[in-house]
This record gives structure tokens, C-alpha cells and sequence, in this order.
């Protein structure tokens, strides 16, 4: 049976009674759940809060029989993120034997070796984990937590006496700081991309009730030998298209791979040329590949044909601030499903107008225009985003600064580059009654948000004209 379809019940979240049950991974159920679940004592259970983790089932307490009550101590509250009294999902749940276990003491630095790594993997044999769980080792009389950055499977594991373990001296909290954006690995010749490969993880699916839609969060992971780095997409497909979700996996993975393949290809080049080991950014290379990931509909968002952003609408209204209303006509490559509310009825389109509103604000216009910075092309644009604090549409930009579009173009790819802006790709507030038809497309016009750098900049263009006044 699916691990999504077995049996689950609820229970109360309660403390541990005894000491030694604390730092053990087990929780103490009664024989009535353990019988609703289809589990025996020793059996793994998957226990579910705001957070999923794991623990090994135990008999509960004689006077805790019948009451509904799972026993666990604070570090698996702390992975499930539950306190005592909340109520928490569980249910059984194979576990993988792990390959890799990667971990890092929580809050101290410490020195290791291979002596001390025989001893931690000593301690966790047999014992359930998931990434970024806290694992509790209990040494010469004192406890030392560890935090579980990474593993091989990914998902519910357990430590065997085959399984590797890399455990780094830097807290976990520095090292999750060090790795928050980037994560480096070394290519030491061409032999060693071999070793770079991306593959799906966890896949959950979820129906909607509401819009009739099935949900597909799929784990994408890109992995170097024992080092990985994932992200999750997600796919929206209607209940007739449900039947396709596998089909619409494999192909997105075939994509992957393709790309994946012409990037190995370039390093392959880069190696060869320079006869020099080299470091790539895998978060670097996973952005890449899922840019290459179509939707459920079969076309990626590039197949579609914009035309040119249009103002439809351009005026100062008093209390409201400057009014703008621009649209965009959209050709898609087939047809698409949309619901036309003044009907009610299912149509199928292939061309849209899409309209949306860039209007700003009676107070934010106000501030943009106080602090008026003349002729420079750059200053009104740096100044007219410091105002505004949130993204904003290329024509609208040029709209309400009255620079040129096309030298508008120029400009804001020129302040990209110097770190003064950053691309945001988002949606504006559309106003027209069609529902905007493509989940994971965007209006071919690029959005801009000031940086932080940016922002010290337009702060020094605003300054002599606050003096000044």
C-alpha cells in the first residue's frame, strides 16, 4: 500500500514520563493505535505537526492505555514542530536505510575525527531520522545535540553500519547561514562530472476540493557525490489531466537532464582548456535546470507570443495618485481552458488581452514627485522605485518617470547590473473580469524592485533636494 493511503490517526501530544526515554527517537503509543495503523512495537512511525518526522514506537505507559496520547520528548516536538497538548498526525512508515548521513553540532564547535565519528554512528544505529531534524548523542555522561543537514535517500532513513557519516565541526546554525544561498563543490577533472546528476525526490499529491485541481509538489535534487542541493516545483493540472501527472515528471526530468548535460558539456570544455580544478555553485546549476521546466500544458512560457505592453490608461486623479492601466495581448500555441465569468461557461482561447493595473498611490506618487531629480534618466528611476517599495512593470516605469521605453530598457538593465536593481518577474493586480489562464507564466515584461544598494544610492539623490527645501 502507498505510504499516502495508510492508515492515520490523531493523537495529543504528551511529554515523556522517564528520563530514559528522552533522546532515544521513540514514541510511547497504546495498543489500540498500534493496532489502527497496522504497526507492532518497534515498528517506525512517521509523525506529522507542522513539521513530518519519525520515531521508533514503543508500548504506552499502563495508565496511558486508551487516553489518545503520544509520548514524546521535547527534541521530537522540536522536529515536528508541536508543543505539548497540540495534536499531531501519525501513521507507519517504511524507512530507507541511509547511504549519508551529513551532521553538525547545534550550537558549539567541535573537533572531529574518525575515532569520533565511529562513535556517533555507533549511537544512531538503527535509530529514524529526516533532514533537519535535532538528534540528541548522549557522551561520557553528557548530551550533545546534532542537526541533520543532509542525507542519501532523501526522506525518512536510519542509520546502518554501511551507511557514511560526515559530521562538520562548525554549528549548524553557521554552516546553514554559510549555505544559505550558495553551495560550492570542487570539479577536479572531466571524470568527475559523471558524478553530477539531478533526479526527483519526494512526490505529494493533493487534491483540491474547491477548484477541482490536482496539486503535484515534486522534489527536485541536484546531487555531487554525497553533496546536494534541492528546491520543489509545483504542478496544478485539472482532474481530467490528473492521469498524465507521472507522464508530466518524466518529461520535465528529460528536460533536466538535457540541459544538465549541455552544462557538463561547457565544464567539460572549461576543464580541458585549463587543466585546473574548478568550483561550480550547485544552487547556480539547480536554477538552471528548473528555468527549463515546462508546464502541465505542453509548451514552455516561451512559446508564447507577446506583443507590446500598451497604455491603455495614463492620468493624475486627485487622492488617488497617478492612474495607470496598461494591457498586453498574449498568443498561446493552443488552446486554453479559461472561465468567463460573466457566463459562467468554459471557453477555449488562444488569444488574450490581458489587463492589469500599475496605478501608484496617492502617497507614494506624492514622495516621487517631492523629491523631482531633473533630467537624469537613472535618478528618476532609482528614486521613483525607493518610493515606491515594491515592483514595478518596465513601461510603467517609463510611463511615470516620461523617460523613453526603449531607453528605459537600457537603463534599468544597466542599473541591474550594477547591483542598484534586481528583476523581480511578477504579476500586477490584473482588473479585467478574465482570469489570467496561465498558472506558471508571466506577462512577458520584466518587473523591477530596488536593492538595498540601491536604495542608499536614490537616498543620496533625495538628500540635497530635502535640504533644499
Amino acid at each position: 500500500m502507498d505510504s499516502k493511503e495508510k492508515a492515520i490517526v490523531s493523537l495529543k501530544v504528551g511529554e515523556a514520563k522517564q528520563q530514559r526515554d528522552v533522546g532515544e527517537n521513540i514514541a510511547r503509543i497504546d495498543s489500540e493505535t498500534m493496532k489502527t495503523i497496522g504497526i507492532s512495537m518497534g515498528d517506525f512511525i512517521e509523525i506529522i505537526g507542522k513539521k513530518s518526522t519519525a520515531a521508533k514506537a514503543v508500548l504506552a505507559y499502563p495508565e496511558d492505555q486508551g487516553l489518545s496520547v503520544i509520548r514524546i520528548d521535547g527534541f521530537i516536538r522540536k522536529n515536528c514542530d508541536v508543543a505539548i497538548n497540540d495534536f499531531v498526525s501519525l501513521r507507519k512508515v517504511e524507512v530507507e536505510p541511509a547511504k549519508y548521513i551529513k551532521l553538525a553540532p547545534v550550537d558549539i564547535r567541535i573537533s572531529v575525527d574518525n575515532d569520533f565519528i565511529r562513535f556517533v554512528k555507533d549511537r544512531l544505529i538503527d535509530r529514524p531520522a529526516t533532514r533537519g531534524d535535532t538528534l540528541l548523542i548522549t557522551m561520557l555522561g553528557h548530551s550533545m545535540p546534532f542537526k541533520v543537514l543532509d542525507t542519501l535517500p532523501r526522506g525518512i532513513i536510519k542509520t546502518l553500519k554501511t551507511t557514511e557519516i560526515e559530521i562538520l565541526s562548525e554549528p549548524s546554525l553557521v554552516v546553514e547561514q554559510q549555505n544559505k544561498n550558495t553551495y560550492y563543490v570542487q570539479i577536479i577533472n572531466t571524470e568527475d562530472l559523471e558524478n553530477l546528476n539531478v533526479s526527483i525526490g519526494e512526490v505529494e499529491r493533493i487534491v483540491n476540493v474547491i477548484t477541482n485541481e490536482l496539486i503535484i509538489k515534486c522534489e527536485i535534487i541536484l546531487n555531487y557525490r554525497t553533496s546536494f542541493k534541492s528546491t520543489q516545483i509545483t504542478f496544478n493540472l485539472r482532474l481530467d489531466e490528473a492521469t498524465e501527472w507521472k507522464n508530466i515528471i518524466d518529461k520535465n526530468k528529460n528536460i533536466m537532464e538535457k540541459k544538465l548535460r549541455d552544462i557538463k558539456n561547457r565544464l567539460m570544455k572549461l576543464l580541458e582548456a585549463s587543466d585546473i580544478p574548478i568550483k561550480i555553485d550547485l544552487s547556480q546549476i539547480l536554477n538552471e535546470l528548473i528555468d527549463q521546466v515546462v508546464d502541465h500544458e505542453n509548451f514552455d512560457i516561451f512559446d508564447i507570443r507577446a506583443e507590446d505592453v500598451r497604455v491603455l490608461e495614463k492620468r493624475k486623479v486627485p487622492k488617488e495618485g497617478l492612474r495607470l492601466i496598461l494591457s498586453q495581448k498574449l498568443t498561446f500555441p493552443k488552446p486554453i481552458k479559461v472561465l468567463d465569468l460573466h457566463s459562467s461557461e468554459i471557453l477555449e482561447k488562444t488569444i488574450f488581452e490581458v489587463i492589469y493595473n500599475a496605478s501608484i498611490p496617492e502617497e507614494q506618487y506624492s514622495s516621487y514627485e517631492g523629491f523631482s531629480v531633473g533630467k537624469a534618466s537613472k535618478s528618476k528611476i532609482l528614486v521613483l522605485l525607493a518610493s515606491l517599495g515594491y515592483s514595478y512593470p518596465t513601461t510603467a516605469i517609463a510611463e511615470a518617470t516620461g523617460v523613453a521605453l526603449s531607453l528605459t530598457k537600457r537603463l534599468l538593465w544597466e542599473l541591474k547590473r550594477d547591483g542598484l536593481l534586481e528583476g523581480a518577474f511578477c504579476a500586477g493586480s490584473y482588473i479585467e473580469s478574465e482570469i489570467w489562464p496561465y498558472k506558471y507564466g508571466h506577462l512577458q515584461e520584466n518587473y523591477w524592485m530596488i536593492t538595498e544598494k540601491g536604495i542608499k544610492e536614490a537616498e543620496k539623490l533625495i538628500r540635497p533636494h530635502t535640504q533644499a527645501s
